[in-house]
């Protein structure tokens, strides 16, 4: 599980694939947003941005993450095809912790 300081940027790089392989998502909207373990209360907007839609890398980002509580949390992705069509990802999780250094 991936864990997250509170206070620290916040920088994930990923990919995205489709039937297991790698696609080109050129064109598709794609938002993410960080939720409390739950999913039912939103901690902040991600920033999405694509590295190479063309292979589906990406990097999701917040740059600010103080106000973040510990806990675990997870990350849901929704994707729009160019014909309008929506496409939802499992949901990822991750743990937001204090670090001693802060």
């Amino acid at each position: 599980m991936i864990t997250v300081y509170i206070g620290a940027v916040f920088q994930l790089a990923g990919s995205l694939q489709q039937d297991g392989a790698p696609a080109d998502f050129s064109g598709w909207a794609f938002v993410a947003n960080l939720y409390d373990q739950s999913g039912d209360t939103l901690i902040a907007p991600l920033i999405v941005t694509w590295l190479d839609p063309t292979t589906g890398l990406f990097t999701l980002s917040a740059a600010d993450t103080s106000g973040w509580s510990a806990g675990k949390a997870r990350i849901d992705i929704k994707l729009t095809t160019q014909a309008g069509d929506t496409v939802l990802g499992p949901p990822a999780y991750l743990r937001i912790a204090q670090s001693p250094l802060s």
